[in-house]
């Protein structure tokens, strides 16, 4: 019996020997696998936190892309000083407003306006006094637009306005008459209460004019009447005006051609005085044929009248 036993042991111790090296390889390939998992584990824990980064960075990258983007647009459409539209942007709204198919009831009134005075004014108390009036002008021609209307700054202290729904000219002086009126406020800049008009010109889309560049020719027109009528006022604009402008045009590429063709020359004649040996001055002459100089006075006739504040008749 205890020979069996001492077998058994034998045996037993043999086995134990031969599966000792595989049950320590089992268990350091398990410690290996474990660790390799660790490992990975945390490799890909840090991939995610990695990942996580990367995606917080991109979107708050894209986010401040599509804030630039956004800033880029609002600059390329809208004046920096007052953030009313330029004249880019208000060019296409007018179009857009006088496209075909698009007008309906009355139509709309463009109105040009200019600050009078302002270059004195930028002058005298320098370019944040002229900043500042021109913001301050920018907030009262918003708080009497009515919705719909359009204000842009077209550069400098030149402005425009889009009155919608404004067919008469009744109507639309009613409306700059509000602005005249808020315009004699004084502006506050610094410890300066500073006075500044403006002058206002409008024509009516498509009543006076049916293409945008001859509304916008009409819409000068009036202002610069409102400027020689005395400034600080609006003028609606007349058939006259346009009358008295195509002539001057016709008259100005006509005189153009005389002189190039020579049909007008300019002489040069010495003042003679019999107590002075040397001429003390002279005049000058005018020469050409009949038809040039009678352009020639019809446009110096246009220029007194122009003085006189009945140019427009």
């Amino acid at each position: 019996m205890d020979e069996t036993e001492n077998d058994l042991e034998k045996r037993v111790a043999r086995l134990e020997r031969r599966v000792s090296p595989e049950k320590r390889a089992r268990l350091e390939a398990e410690s290996l696998l474990e660790a390799k998992s660790r490992e990975l584990f945390e490799v890909n824990r840090n991939l995610s936190r990695l990942n996580e980064t990367l995606e917080v960075r991109i979107r708050d990258r894209t986010e401040a892309l599509e804030v630039e983007r956004r800033k880029a647009l609002h600059l390329a459409e809208n004046d920096y000083l007052t953030g009313l539209p330029n004249r880019l942007s208000f060019t296409r709204i007018l179009e857009d407003l006088a496209a075909p198919g698009r007008i309906e009831g009355p139509g709309f009134t463009l109105v040009f306006c200019d600050l009078d005075g302002f270059k004195k004014l930028n002058d005298t108390y320098g370019h944040v006094a002229g900043d500042e009036t021109l913001k301050t002008f920018a907030d009262r021609v918003r708080g009497c637009l009515r919705d719909g209307d359009w204000a842009a700054r077209l550069g400098g202290d030149e402005f425009a306005l889009i009155l919608s729904n404004v067919g008469s000219a009744a109507e639309a002086t009613g409306i700059c008459n509000e602005l005249q009126l808020k315009m004699e406020k004084p502006f506050l800049v610094g410890a300066h209460q500073l006075n500044c008009g403006v002058s206002m010109g409008g024509a009516n889309f498509p009543s006076d004019a049916k293409a945008v560049d001859e509304l916008q020719i009409y819409a000068d027109l009036a202002l610069y009447k409102a400027k020689d009528e005395g400034r600080g006022r609006y003028s609606p604009f007349e058939p006259q005006l346009a009358r008295a402008y195509r002539l001057r045009t016709a008259i100005g590429h006509a005189l153009k051609r005389d002189l190039a063709l020579g049909e007008i020359n300019m002489h040069f004649q010495p003042i003679l005085s019999s107590d002075q040996k040397e001429p003390p001055g002279c005049e000058a002459l005018l020469r050409g044929n009949t038809l040039a100089l009678d352009r020639f006075l019809l446009l110096i006739r246009w220029l007194q009248l122009k003085n006189t504040g009945s140019w427009g008749n």
